[in-house]
Parts: structure tokens; C-alpha cells; sequence
């Protein structure tokens, strides 16, 4: 079984040290530059290593000085990339710009581990940390928008049309509709003439509903967990359902449908790397 990577991130090399020797010696694969006398100090050495190495757990100053982006950014940044628990340290007895970070409350703080009782604290939060299941997805959870809705049969039906779903129907009224993620297969952009002119479709995964909204793709996809996956600019998709892979490293399958991780797109190499973790590679 591959080690756990861990990325620590400190300023001052005495703690950097011990905090990289502790994690050693409880079997992590520490993230460090490959001259051994260097440390990780900053948010761009920390970003540059994580392109090669996927950590598996960030440990992070909480008072590091950065050039354009903090250790506040950074613990954003590794949530939203790799999905993973982040814990702060601080010197201090107080805890500062937690204001940008509400949104994760999953995030831990610590007085600095200098002890061996508070590096035993320390090592059994991380362990509970690790040990607990990912809940950015589970199926409770939903997003709340403003849609118009129609069965996905007239979606699909290239003689179908807004006119003759009123026939059938009725009005075509906008609501305001809990969709629960789980619910969702695939959230697209669509510019052609019919039912998606100028809105973002979102398909259900039972194929029971299509619905539209008056909102664009990169809005809409910062409300979304990290099981989402952007692979194209004009496709989302729920990489939970993913269920088989293809032959290349871009193309995953869902059921019978076929997504593919654009080579075009600017996100490509995000997009991959969700789509190994989520589908267990």
C-alpha cells in the first residue's frame, strides 16, 4: 500500500523540521523540494509541488507570508483541487480572516504542535480527519435555483417544441426547485435555437426532467461540491456516476454515455485529476 503524501507548510525550518520528521516517522510521504535542505514556505513552491504530488493531507502556518496569496488562499485552493483535510497551525490564541473561509467548516486550527502532547493532539485530530468519508456530495444535499422544467422526453425530441408542450401542458413557468446533487448527471451551456437558447440545461440522471436556467456555466459551477467536474467549457458533469473507464486517460463513461476531458480545455488537468480520485485511481 502507497504511503499517505502529506504537504506541510511553514516559515520557520526549526518547526518545518520536526513537523516533517514527525510525519516520517508515522509513515507519511512528506511533499518537499528535492534538495532536502529547502522547505515549503510559501503558497507558490506549495502549488508547484502539488502539481506532481497529490497530497493527501496539508498542514498549514497560518500566519505564512506570501507574495500575492496567503496560506488562506492556499488552504482554498487544496479544498477545491484535491478535495482534502486541511489543518492550521497558529502561534497565536486567536484565529483571524475566518470570514473567507465559512464556507469550509471542516477546516481544523491548532496552536502550534512544539510539544509532544500538542503533536498527540495533533496526530489524533489527523486521524480522525482521514478517517472520516467525504461528505461534499452526500445525497441530502441540493442547490436551490429559479428553473423552468419539462419532461426530458420533449428535451430530446427533436419535433418537439415549447408550443406544443403548452398544448399538452400548459405554461412554461419558472420555480424555484430544490435539485438534489445526486439528482443531477450532467449541467451543459447551450446556444442553439429550442428549449436551451441562451440557458444552462441541467439533465436528471433518471431522465425524468430537463431544467433551464437563466444563469451562466462558471456561476453556477462555484455552488457546486467537489464531485463535480468541469470537463469541457460548455459541460459539468457528476463524477459520481462515472462508472467505467475508457481505454485513454480522458474518457470515462457513464452507463452507455461517453464523456471525454476536452483537450482543449484550460481546466484539462483538474479535470483529470478529480476525475482519477473520484473514480478511485
Amino acid at each position: 500500500m502507497s504511503k499517505l503524501k502529506v504537504l506541510i507548510v511553514e516559515d520557520v525550518f526549526e518547526f518545518y523540521s520536526r513537523l516533517a520528521a514527525f510525519f516520517i516517522e508515522k509513515e507519511f510521504y512528506v511533499i518537499r523540494p528535492d534538495d532536502e535542505d529547502l522547505f515549503v514556505d510559501s503558497y507558490e513552491l506549495a502549488v508547484e509541488l502539488c502539481a506532481k504530488h497529490d497530497p493527501d493531507l496539508a498542514i498549514l502556518d497560518i500566519e505564512l507570508n506570501g507574495k500575492n496569496k496567503d496560506e488562506i488562499d492556499l488552504a482554498i485552493w487544496l479544498k477545491e483541487q484535491f478535495n482534502i483535510p486541511v489543518v492550521f497551525l497558529t502561534s497565536k490564541n486567536e484565529y483571524g480572516s475566518l470570514e473567507r473561509i465559512k464556507k469550509y467548516p471542516d477546516f481544523r486550527y491548532y496552536l502550534k504542535a512544539n510539544t509532544k502532547e500538542k503533536l498527540a493532539e495533533l496526530w489524533f485530530t489527523v486521524q480522525q480527519l482521514l478517517a472520516q468519508p467525504k461528505v461534499d456530495c452526500l445525497e441530502h444535499q441540493g442547490i436551490i435555483l429559479d428553473v423552468q422544467t419539462v419532461p426530458y422526453y420533449y428535451y430530446n425530441d427533436k419535433k418537439k417544441s415549447q408550443d406544443t408542450f403548452k398544448e399538452e401542458f400548459g405554461t412554461y413557468d419558472i420555480r424555484e426547485r430544490l435539485i438534489r446533487f445526486s439528482e443531477i448527471q450532467e449541467i451543459k451551456s447551450s446556444n442553439n435555437e429550442g428549449w436551451g437558447k441562451n440557458k444552462i440545461v441541467i439533465i436528471e440522471k433518471s431522465k425524468a426532467n430537463v431544467h433551464f436556467i437563466r444563469t451562466t456555466l462558471n456561476s453556477i459551477e462555484k455552488e457546486l461540491p467537489y464531485c463535480f467536474v468541469r470537463i469541457s467549457n460548455s459541460m459539468i458533469i457528476y463524477g459520481r456516476w462515472i462508472n467505467s473507464k475508457g481505454s485513454s486517460e480522458d474518457v470515462y463513461f457513464m452507463d452507455d454515455t461517453r464523456y471525454e476531458v476536452k483537450k482543449d480545455f484550460e481546466g484539462r488537468d483538474l479535470a483529470l485529476r478529480k476525475m482519477r480520485r473520484i473514480y478511485g485511481r
